[in-house]
C-alpha cells in the first residue's frame, strides 16, 4: 500500500532515536491473550480451538513500549502504531480524510481480506448502489457488509481510542478460519479517534498526573481535569452533536466519508459516570425518532444479543433500553438511523484516569478498554452473522422513499425568503453534505401574514420525494407533540429557523408548480456576481455597506483595523438609483435601513485605493451589497453628515473563561468571532480579571455559568465608564451579586402545582420533563433598537436550552427582543412543560440597558447555539459593535 511521505517521515525518525519502537518478539503478551481477548479465548476453547496471532504483526507494546492501558495513548502514538500495522498487514489500507483545527490528521483504517482490498473501489460502488431507490434488482447475496467502528468522540472518554489499538491489532494479526471468514464478508472502517485534539489534551493531563502506585481516590488531581477538559475539540465543541449541523472540520471530513461508503452499522464508543456499568442500544423505546423505521430498532436489538453474549463471557454487567435515546439525529449513534444504517451507542463506566473507586469496586482503565474491545468484537460478529439482513434493510430503506413521501402530509418545503446570500448558502452547503437535492423557485410566492416574499433570488424548493427524503423531513419538520416528555438532547432543530429563514410546507401540486432547475449551494452567490455588471466606482464621499449580509461584521472589523472612519445609521434614508434603474418610469428609489454602514473615503489616494481593494474583495467573496456614493445628500431621510450616524470603534473583546463557566458557550463565542469574523478576541480566566486593566477592552462577555474567583463588582466601574458587559444564560443570575446588573428572573421552584404530594417513584421523570433540553420559540424584535439592526422582519426564531426567564424590565425601551404573545406561535417546535410555559408568559429574551456611560446586555437565550443557529448570531454581534 502507498502512504504519504509527509506522514511517514516523523514516524521513521522515531525508529532511529528510540530503540523501544524497534522491539520485536515472537510471542503475544499474556495480557493481550488472557485478559483483553478473554471473551474470544473462551469461545475458542468451547470449540476446542486456540486464538492465535501472527508473530510478524507487532503488538502495541512492541511498538509503543507499554501495554495498552498502562498509559493513555497520545494521538501521535496512536497514529504511529496504526501506520505500523498498515505497513505490516495486507489486510489494512489507511486514509487521511481530513485534519482537525490543530492540524492533527483524521485517519481511518479500511480493513478486509487482501482480495477485497484489491477491489475496494468496486465494492464501494456496488455497496452505494444499494442506496439508489431503483436498485431493486441488485442482489445483496455476495456483497460484504460495511461496518464503521468509531471511538472517543469525547476526548476524555478515552477507553474507546485505546481499545482501537487492540481491535486493529486483532484484525491485522488474528489467525484462523474465524477471522478469515469475517474479513471476507465485511469491510471494516476503523475510525480510531473521532476527536484527536480532545483525546490528546486528555492524555497529556492524566499521564502527567499518574503515580507509580495505583491511586484510586476520585478526588485526586488526575481524575479532575481543569477547564475546558478534554471532552471537546479545539474550539470546545461537542462533536457528538455536530453530525447534522456539520460545522466543525472533523464532522465535515467524516460526513463526506460516510456518504462515500454508506455503512450498514456505525458504532459510537463513549464513557459515562464512574458508578455506572455498561450500556448498549437500543435506548428508551418511546424516545426513538418517529422517522426511524421500526426495523432499525429490531436490528439494533438483535445486534444487542451478541453484545450481551460477549460481555457475559467476561462477567461484565450491562443494561439497555434505559437512560439514552435515539431522537436527535445529530449524534453519531442516531445520524445513521436516518440514512439506512444502524447506529449503535456504547457507554462504558469511566475511570477518568487510570483507576478510580466506584460503587461497583475499583474501575480500572484496562477494564474499561476490555469492555470497549469486547463490544467491538461482538459488533463484527453480529454484522457478519446477519449480513444479508442488514444489506436488505438498507436496500429496502431507500426503495421505500417514494412510499415515505406519499405518506407524508407535506410533500416538500419552500425555504428562504430573506435577502442574505451567505447565510442561505451556508444552509445549502449543509444540505449538499447530506446529499439532499434542492431546486430554484421558478415563481414568486407571497405570504402576507408572515410579510415574506419567496423569489427565484432568495428561495429553494426541497422535495421530500428524493433519495434522502427522510432526512429532509427530519431537518425541516416542526413538532409540538411527543410520545415522551424527556429528551436526552434537544427536542427541536429546524434548520430553516436556525438560519433565520422562512419556510412553507408544500402540497404535491405546489412542489410541481414551483420547482425549477436543480442547483448547487453556490448558485445564489454566482447569480449575485453576474448581476454586479459594473465594478465598484471610486468615491470621494464614501460607501454604504448592507448590514443584512451575514459577513458584513467581518468587513467592518477589517475596516476598523485599518483605522478607517466607519459609522452606523441609526435611522432610515433613501437615494434615487444612480444606475439608471427605473420603476414606473422614474428612477428607482433605493431604501437603506437602520444599521446601514457608512465608511468615509480617506483623502489619501493610497488609503482610498486600499479601501477600494478591501471592499471589492469582500463584495466578491461574501456577496455583500456595497453602494458607491456621489453625494452626501440623500433623497429622503437623514443625510450622510447627520448625527444619526454613530461612529464605530474597533471592538476589543474579552471572553471570560475558567472554572464554573460553560465551555460549550465559550467555544461557540470564540469560534464565531475568530473563524467567521476574524476578530482578535482575548480568552481570560475569571480569576485574572481583578489583576488586569480592563479599560483596554470595549466588551466583556460572560457565557453561562458561575465563574469562580470573580466578584461581579469588579465589572461595575468598568461598565460605568463606557464598557459593554454581555451576559448569557445563567451568568445573569451570577451577576445578581451586583446592584448594577441585578435583573429579575422567574424562580424555578421544585414544588408541585397546587402543593400536591408527588410519588417518589416518578421523581426522575418529573424532573426530566421540566428540564429544557432545547426547543424553538418565536420572538418579536424592536427593529429600531441597535441590537436588531440588519433584521428584515420583527419575527425571529430563538433557540432556548435553559430555564432562565427574565421578567419585564421597568424601562419599556430596554427590551429589544420579547417572546411572541400569541400562545399558538410562541412555541414553534419542541417540548416545554406546562410549568415552564407559565414562566414563559410575559418574559423577555434580551434586556439591554444603560449603566452609566456603558451598556449591560442580558441574553436569556444562547444566540450562538452549536455554531449553526446563524439566525441569532447578529443579535450577539450587534451588541458588540453597536454599544
Amino acid at each position: 500500500m502507498k502512504l504519504k511521505l509527509s506522514l511517514i517521515l516523523p514516524f521513521v525518525f522515531l525508529l532511529f532515536i528510540n530503540p523501544i519502537f524497534a522491539q520485536k518478539t515472537n510471542s503475544t503478551s499474556s495480557k493481550i491473550q488472557d485478559y483483553y481477548f478473554q471473551t474470544l479465548q473462551k469461545q475458542y476453547a468451547k470449540d476446542g480451538k486456540e486464538l492465535t496471532f501472527n508473530p510478524e504483526i507487532s503488538t502495541p507494546k512492541q511498538v509503543l513500549g507499554f501495554e495498552v492501558g498502562d498509559w493513555h495513548v497520545s494521538h501521535d502514538k496512536l497514529l504511529f502504531y496504526l501506520h505500523t500495522l498498515a505497513q505490516q498487514s495486507n489486510r489494512i489500507s489507511i486514509d487521511t480524510i481530513g485534519f482537525t483545527h490543530e492540524q492533527r490528521p483524521l485517519i481511518q483504517l479500511i480493513i478486509t481480506n487482501p482480495t477485497n482490498q484489491n477491489n475496494l473501489e468496486e465494492i464501494r460502488k456496488k455497496h452505494v448502489e444499494l442506496t439508489n431507490p431503483s436498485s431493486a434488482t441488485i442482489s445483496t447475496e455476495n456483497l460484504p457488509v460495511v461496518v464503521w467502528q468509531g471511538y472517543s468522540i469525547h476526548g476524555n472518554e478515552a477507553s474507546g481510542s485505546n481499545a482501537a489499538l487492540l481491535y486493529a491489532y486483532y484484525l491485522a494479526a488474528a489467525e484462523g478460519e474465524e477471522i478469515e471468514n469475517k474479513l471476507k464478508n465485511a469491510v471494516i472502517i476503523l475510525d480510531p479517534s473521532f476527536n484527536p485534539d480532545g483525546l490528546n489534551r486528555f492524555a497529556s493531563w492524566v499521564n502527567m498526573h499518574k503515580s507509580k502506585s495505583q491511586v484510586t481516590d476520585p478526588n485526586r488531581r488526575e481524575t479532575n481535569e481543569p477547564f475546558p477538559m478534554g471532552r471537546t475539540n479545539h474550539y470546545w465543541f461537542d462533536l457528538n452533536r455536530d453530525w447534522l449541523p456539520v460545522q466543525q472540520p472533523e464532522s465535515k471530513a467524516r460526513l463526506k466519508r460516510f456518504h462515500e461508503w454508506k455503512p450498514n452499522i456505525l458504532t459510537d464508543h463513549h464513557e459515562m459516570g464512574t458508578n455506572s456499568t455498561f450500556f448498549f442500544q437500543p435506548g428508551v423505546p418511546q424516545r426513538t425518532n418517529p422517522i426511524t423505521p421500526q426495523k432499525n430498532q429490531e436490528l439494533t436489538a438483535k445486534i444487542g444479543t451478541f453484545h450481551a453474549k460477549f460481555l457475559d463471557n467476561i462477567g461484565s454487567l450491562y443494561y439497555t433500553e434505559q437512560s439514552f435515546d435515539d431522537f436527535y439525529y445529530g449524534k453519531g449513534s442516531t445520524y445513521p438511523d436516518a440514512n439506512g444504517s444502524v447506529g449503535i451507542l456504547f457507554e462504558q463506566a469511566s475511570a477518568r484516569g487510570h483507576a478510580q473507586d466506584s460503587q461497583n469496586g475499583v474501575i480500572t482503565f484496562e477494564f474499561a478498554i476490555r469492555n470497549q474491545l469486547t463490544t467491538s468484537l461482538s459488533t463484527l460478529e453480529a454484522a457478519v452473522n446477519i449480513k444479508k439482513e442488514l444489506l436488505d434493510y438498507q436496500q429496502n430503506f431507500y426503495k421505500t422513499v417514494n412510499d415515505f413521501a406519499k405518506n407524508s402530509t407535506e410533500k416538500g418545503y419552500l425555504i428562504g425568503g430573506k435577502n442574505d446570500i451567505p447565510r442561505f448558502e451556508e444552509l445549502l452547503k449543509i444540505l449538499e453534505t447530506h446529499q439532499i437535492e434542492f431546486y430554484v423557485t421558478n415563481k414568486e410566492v407571497k405570504e402576507t401574514e408572515k410579510k415574506v416574499t419567496y423569489t427565484s433570488k432568495n428561495s429553494v424548493i426541497v422535495p421530500i420525494n428524493q433519495t434522502q427524503g427522510r432526512l429532509v423531513k427530519a431537518i425541516f419538520e416542526t413538532s409540538k407533540s411527543f410520545k415522551d416528555s424527556i429528551f436526552y438532547d434537544v427536542s427541536a432543530w429546524n434548520f430553516s429557523y436556525a438560519f433565520g429563514l422562512e419556510q412553507k410546507k408544500l402540497a404535491q401540486s405546489e412542489v410541481s408548480n414551483l420547482k425549477g432547475n436543480k442547483i448547487n449551494a453556490s448558485y445564489f452567490s454566482e447569480l449575485f456576481q453576474k448581476e454586479q455588471n459594473q465594478k465598484l466606482e471610486k468615491s470621494e464621499i464614501g460607501y454604504l455597506i448592507d448590514w443584512k449580509n451575514y459577513y458584513a461584521p467581518k468587513l467592518v472589523n477589517q475596516l476598523l483595523e485599518n483605522n478607517l472612519n466607519v459609522k452606523v445609521s441609526q435611522d432610515v434614508f433613501s437615494y434615487l438609483s444612480k444606475n439608471n434603474e427605473k420603476e414606473n418610469g422614474k428612477n428607482k428609489k433605493v431604501d437603506f435601513d437602520r444599521g446601514t454602514i457608512f465608511v468615509k473615503s480617506p483623502e489619501n489616494e493610497t488609503e482610498l485605493n486600499n479601501l477600494m481593494e478591501i471592499l471589492t474583495q469582500a463584495s466578491q467573496e461574501y456577496s455583500i451589497k456595497i453602494t458607491s456614493l456621489k453625494t452626501g445628500l440623500t433623497d429622503n431621510g437623514i443625510d450622510l453628515g447627520s448625527p444619526s450616524f454613530q461612529t464605530l470603534k474597533l471592538p476589543k473583546v474579552l471572553v471570560v473563561v475558567g472554572e464554573g463557566v460553560d465551555s460549550y458557550e465559550t467555544g461557540e463565542i470564540w469560534h464565531l468571532l475568530d473563524t467567521r469574523y476574524g476578530m482578535k478576541i482575548s480568552l481570560i480566566e475569571a480569576r485574572e480579571l481583578s489583576k488586569i486593566d480592563l479599560h483596554d477592552y470595549t466588551t466583556i462577555v460572560l457565557p453561562s455559568g458561575y465563574p469562580q474567583n470573580l466578584n461581579p463588582n469588579t465589572l461595575s466601574s468598568w461598565t460605568e465608564n463606557g464598557g459593554t458587559l454581555i451576559a448569557i444564560g445563567s451568568s445573569i443570575n451570577f451577576l445578581k451579586g451586583s446592584s448594577y446588573f441585578n435583573l429579575d428572573t422567574k424562580s424555578n421552584s421544585t414544588k408541585s402545582e397546587n402543593n400536591e404530594r408527588l410519588m417518589y417513584q416518578n421523581r426522575d421523570n418529573n424532573r426530566g420533563s421540566n428540564y429544557i433540553g432545547g426547543l424553538i420559540l418565536e420572538g418579536k424584535l424592536d427593529l429600531s433598537n441597535p441590537i436588531a439592526f440588519g433584521y428584515e422582519s420583527e419575527t425571529i426564531r430563538i433557540f432556548k436550552d435553559n430555564s432562565i426567564f427574565l421578567e419585564y424590565s421597568d424601562n419599556p425601551y430596554n427590551m429589544p427582543l420579547i417572546y411572541s404573545s400569541n400562545p399558538k406561535n410562541v412555541i414553534v417546535s419542541g417540548y416545554l412543560s406546562n410549568s415552564n410555559k407559565e414562566k414563559l408568559k410575559n418574559s423577555i429574551s434580551i434586556i439591554s440597558k444603560n449603566v452609566g456611560q456603558g451598556k449591560f446586555v442580558a441574553f436569556a437565550d444562547n444566540p450562538n447555539f452549536r455554531a449553526f443557529w446563524y439566525g441569532t448570531n447578529r443579535l450577539f454581534i450587534n451588541s458588540i459593535f453597536f454599544n
